[in-house]
């Protein structure tokens, strides 16, 4: 199922280690670029640190070769701070953003502007105040699947297959574990708490007016996983 809704996921940096490297152009004076994970793909060896929660028993996970159709197009992407169109740090089309992909995930490097907004986010990324990363995008293709956990519960997974991709960057407050966001260069490397908090509670709202629907349909598997998209879309988690 497609949703026409941009979404993001915002990454923290726990698992793969922030990357120093210095410039090969010999500009010392050169401020120092940004190189960072966006995205990890879905690990079954580490599914704590591949998968995103939703919520209670609903959980998110980007499968290998999402991003495929996006690189290949190409998407026109943004290097952005925060997601903030106001701190524009390259962009895909212009050069001075490169993407690629790997067996972990989505990577991404920026010839960081010398202005302001470059400046300051290379200092906070250097002083470690800013360790993670984030992508938005709009699924294009998604499947759902149920599991049952150690103790007989069902949970329910988002598998991510197919994305069209707008922005990515390093940002303040992330969620997954498995990503990371660093400076690369001559000198060495290196919201969303609120906006999770308000999300938790209009996903709570959202299931309490759900909840009679759900429990009219228990045994249709297909319904309950209707709803749940529905509550992504309307929610743009």
């Amino acid at each position: 199922m497609t949703t026409s809704t941009m979404q993001r996921r915002f990454l923290p940096n726990e698992i793969r280690q922030v990357e120093a490297v210095k410039r090969t152009d010999g500009d010392a004076e050169k401020l120092a670029g940004i190189k960072g994970t966006a995205a990890v793909f879905y690990n079954e060896a580490d599914p704590d640190g591949t998968q995103y929660r939703l919520w209670r028993d609903t959980w998110e996970r980007i499968m290998p070769g999402a991003f495929d159709d996006a690189l290949a197009r190409p998407d026109d992407v943004r290097a952005l701070q925060n997601h903030d169109p106001r701190l524009l740090l390259g962009r895909s089309s212009a050069g001075t953003l490169t993407l690629s992909v790997d067996g972990a995930g989505l990577n991404y490097d920026i010839d960081t502007p010398d202005n302001t907004a470059g400046r300051d986010t290379v200092v906070s990324l250097e002083r470690g105040d800013m360790t993670g990363s984030s992508f938005a995008f709009i699924a294009q293709r998604a499947a759902w699947v149920e599991e049952t956990d150690g103790d007989g519960e069902t949970v329910y997974f988002r598998q991510i297959e197919a994305v069209e991709l707008f922005d990515v960057g390093p940002v303040t407050y992330p969620a997954y574990a498995g990503t990371d966001s660093g400076v690369r260069g001559t000198r060495s490397a290196g919201i969303f708490a609120t906006e999770s908090r308000a999300a938790e509670a209009e996903i709570a709202t959202v299931k309490a007016e759900l909840g009679e629907f759900l429990r009219t349909n228990y045994y249709e598997p297909e319904a309950k996983r209707r709803a749940r998209e529905l509550a992504l879309v309307n929610l743009a988690v």
